[in-house]
């Protein structure tokens, strides 16, 4: 049944013209890692912070999302698979691994991020669903650049 879950997911891709090259991040991304996910009152605040650098982005993720990142971090696996285990098994079976997730853009309160999968055009994803699928699959993490120095405006959401 996986397999055909894969199979299908290949055709979808290719019919939707999603078959593209490898590519490495853009020169403006920097690679960053999970530095904190805390519980706050309006959901988890998870900080990614730059792995060469003291740039910091505090993204608000929902309370289900924060507790799971928590849980992969900790190494932790659920009785049953998230639908980022189900994502991860399906790639394996297609022969792909995540080659990493970024986080692209703001618009209005809302980041963007993407999945990159050699052979596949990066794939639209919110950024919790990328950074778990990232840890999940030990995947690098990236943020453009502009993000990070927007986030040290006084009142953003950057500690």
């Amino acid at each position: 049944m996986l397999l055909r879950m894969a199979a299908l997911l290949v055709l979808i891709l290719t019919a939707a013209g999603c078959v593209g090259k490898d590519k490495a991040p853009p020169a403006n991304y920097v690679l960053v890692e999970v530095s904190d996910v805390r519980e706050e009152a309006f959901g988890y605040a998870v900080v990614l912070k730059e792995v060469e650098g003291k740039g910091k982005l505090t993204i608000v993720v929902s309370r289900e999302q924060g507790e799971r990142m928590l849980m992969v971090l900790a190494g932790e696996k659920p009785p049953r698979p998230w639908m980022h285990e189900v994502f991860a098994m399906l790639l394996l079976k297609m022969g792909k691994k995540v080659s990493y997730v970024s986080v692209d853009t703001l618009i209005g309160d809302v980041y963007y991020a993407s999945i990159h999968i050699p052979g596949i055009e990066e794939l639209d994803a919110r950024p919790s669903d990328a950074i778990i699928l990232a840890l999940l699959e030990d995947a690098p993490i990236y943020v453009n650049s502009a993000l990070l120095e927007e986030s040290k405006v006084p009142g953003a959401l950057a500690v």
